[in-house]
């Protein structure tokens, strides 16, 4: 995965620096008209909380059963970037709300049901409504899924403004097509794939276990010393994230694989089951094993992947044309949008 940088992550337009403000924006409040009392009645104000990193797993619940496809939405995310986004959260109509200040403006995740209802998720985007109105500040929506938009755009008519950052968005596969990589258009994974079974016959995967946590830091520290030498701030930040969740692989039931050599750990993945799909947070293979990438991607998708588990999202590129490159060459059946209101 590629490392996420909060400061670098550009919002629509009328938050950037460098593009034209929108008429009024400073004077409107993005917002329906005031409802009457009788309109109002049942709503219930939100009550947002601050967030810590090791709150992430309360909202498992919610990210378990999504089907947004938004890799933002899911635990190990949250754990990772929560110094970025730092979060505050609330709970109505048993919907998730994410609430996070940006360029000194609130910005509303769009509700997550724990149960998909869709219609609880509008009600919850009321009372997010009603919050904005009391407080008399605009409101911004991020992270909302494509199948969302339509509705909010006729909601708010020509107030709204909607922008899809394209560095941003997830790369959506099928599982099976990883399972296989069968076909003429998966002959180059294939062949790398076949090569290292041929120049390792000693290869081996396994499912991470506890048991297992000295040897994967060792390997990751193996992997870090060549990446640390590059000076790369942002892969820098994100292994220091990572070397932090390898302790927390079991209190948050995530998925592991460890792809060995002659017994020693060579490359590994670490994703999350949200839905129908897994959502690979990191995946890491040592230089001088060639082929590690594409075996320990396909062996990760056999082994956690099937039956209900229909897709992979292997995240986005941030911006980085050479793991885009990479990303379409795996040829994703979606690339995910995570649009901003």
């Amino acid at each position: 995965m590629s490392a996420k940088n909060a400061f670098l992550r550009t919002r629509p337009a009328q938050t950037t620096p460098h593009s034209p403000r929108p008429r009024g924006a400073e004077r409107r409040i993005f917002c329906p008209p005031k409802r009457s009392d009788a309109a109002l009645a049942g709503i219930v104000m939100l009550n947002f909380q601050k967030t810590n990193k090791e709150d992430a797993v309360r909202f498992a619940p919610f990210f378990a059963e999504q089907t947004t496809h938004v890799s933002d939405f899911s635990v190990c995310f949250q754990f990772m970037w929560h110094k970025h986004f730092t979060p505050d959260f609330a709970i109505a109509e048993d919907c998730l709300i994410l609430k996070e200040v940006y360029a000194g403006r609130d910005w509303f995740h769009y509700p997550l049901s724990r149960t998909g209802d869709a219609e609880a998720e509008r009600r919850a985007v009321a009372q997010i409504e009603e919050y904005c109105r009391d407080r008399e500040i605009r409101l911004h929506f991020t992270n909302v899924a494509e199948r969302n938009v339509p509705w909010l755009v006729l909601r708010y008519g020509q107030d709204v403004s909607v922008t899809n950052i394209r560095r941003w968005r997830d790369y959506l596969y099928e599982a099976e097509s990883f399972r296989t990589y069968a076909g003429g258009k998966y002959a180059g994974q294939r062949n790398h794939v076949n090569k290292f079974k041929k120049q390792y016959p000693d290869w081996s995967f396994e499912r991470y276990r506890s048991g297992n946590e000295g040897e994967l830091v060792a390997f990751l520290k193996e992997y870090d010393a060549v990446q640390r030498a590059k000076e790369n701030y942002l892969a820098d930040e994100e292994m220091d994230e990572v070397y932090e969740l390898i302790p927390e692989i079991g209190r948050f039931g995530l998925l592991c694989g460890l792809l060995r050599v002659g017994g020693k750990i060579v490359a590994c993945s670490i994703g999350e089951r949200c839905g129908d799909m897994v959502v690979v947070h990191v995946e890491k293979a040592l230089r001088g094993y060639e082929g590690a990438y594409p075996m320990v991607a396909q062996q990760f998708a056999l082994a956690f992947t099937g039956g209900d588990v229909k897709y992979l999202n292997r995240m986005d590129d941030a911006g980085d044309m050479g793991l885009r490159k990479s990303k379409l060459q795996y040829l994703p059946c979606e690339i995910v949008g995570k649009y901003n209101l």
